[in-house]
């Protein structure tokens, strides 16, 4: 069940914004702009969706997983109504952009930043540490890449060796298997918090 995606979550947290998008009135679609009606619904009643969802599946016996977009930062037209708003976490960290080949930033957040990772973490961390859920599920079926050509990633690999990636082929085995290494250590970090909080 998805709990959230990038900074909009299904469940009323801290560490994101509620898919209310105040405000905005030009939805792409009539689903959309029902979405945002029942979570105005939702708040007003009390009610807490996740909750009762969650509580739903574990009254028939089925485990219940807390399931996470990770690149639900921002959407390409027409679906950018997503990331619309002053509290928009892609709007409001451009530092975190991804870089192409080129240089030119790009309509993505990388996972190479740290601050990225921490982000992510709080929510699934925030999620677990509210709700009696069986485990998380982290999708990852959508839009990648979740590393591209950023500063940090080019540099790290011309230190480890002595070569400039973007003087090598998009699919040399050795620029992607170092690229593949942040998402490797993500899953790491991912893992020991939940860790920690299984044990708390």
């Amino acid at each position: 069940w998805e709990c959230a995606g990038g900074d909009l979550l299904n469940y009323p947290g801290n560490t994101g914004r509620l898919p209310t998008l105040p405000g905005l009135d030009d939805f792409v679609g009539q689903g959309d702009r029902m979405h945002r009606e029942s979570w105005e619904t939702f708040l007003a009643e009390d009610i807490d969706p996740f909750r009762v969802a969650l509580d739903h599946a574990h009254g028939m016996g089925l485990e219940f997983h807390a399931s996470y977009r990770v690149t639900a930062f921002q959407f390409p037209p027409d679906h950018d109504h997503f990331h619309y708003g002053e509290d928009a976490f892609y709007l409001n960290h451009p530092e975190l952009r991804g870089t192409d080949r080129e240089g030119r930033l790009t309509p993505r957040l990388s996972y190479a930043y740290p601050e990225m990772r921490e982000y992510v973490i709080s929510v699934l961390t925030e999620v677990v540490s509210t709700y009696d859920v069986d485990g998380i599920c982290l999708l990852y079926n959508r839009r990648p890449p979740f590393v591209e050509y950023d500063p940090s990633l080019v540099d790290g690999f011309k230190d480890e060796y002595g070569l400039d990636p973007l003087q090598l082929e998009d699919d040399d085995p050795r620029w992607l298997r170092y690229r593949c290494l942040v998402m490797t250590k993500f899953m790491r970090e991912v893992r020991k918090a939940m860790q920690d909080e299984a044990q708390k």
